[in-house]
């Protein structure tokens, strides 16, 4: 819908190296979806990292976490800007 289109056109504008690059899109015709084509992350995303260290026990040091909240916040920025 207009809605959806205007959403993909915002997200295809930005260009910041802490937001995922949208490529360009295509619609599933068997299911209606919409499909973002967007940039290879070959580390997963944030939620994968969490989960995976979840899963050994292994926590995030202060360090990373202010890191992790810094390139959150840059790419909040831009968006916002």
């Amino acid at each position: 819908s207009k809605d959806i289109m205007h959403e993909y056109e915002v997200l295809k504008g930005l260009d910041h190296p802490n937001i995922v690059k949208c490529y360009g899109y295509f619609w599933e015709q068997r299911s209606e979806v919409l499909c973002l084509v967007l940039e290879y992350a070959n580390r997963g995303d944030l939620q994968d990292e969490v989960q995976a260290r979840a899963g050994l026990e292994k926590h995030f040091s202060d360090g990373e976490v202010w890191n992790i909240l810094g390139q959150l916040l840059h790419g909040l920025v831009y968006v916002h800007a």
